[in-house]
């Protein structure tokens, strides 16, 4: 996934976690995942491949010589 400030799901995890509470971070993570699996799989997996393709259509595009990625 492309990723710059601009991402709304860009989240920073402090650095200086112990390691029970990065355990705790990671269960609770893997439980919402679990979650989101079980319910909303094909459209996950299909709105990922989206991002992907838009993440790579940018990139080819920002390389386009005249190219203006603000218009």
């Amino acid at each position: 996934m492309c990723h710059d400030s601009r991402d709304p799901f860009l989240v920073r995890v402090p650095d200086d976690l112990d390691p029970e509470h990065a355990e705790i971070l990671i269960d609770f993570l893997e439980t919402v995942l679990e979650s989101l699996h079980r319910n909303y799989d094909y459209s996950i997996l299909q709105r990922h491949h989206e991002l992907e393709q838009d993440c790579r259509d940018s990139r080819i595009d920002a390389r386009t010589p005249g190219h203006d990625p603000y218009f």
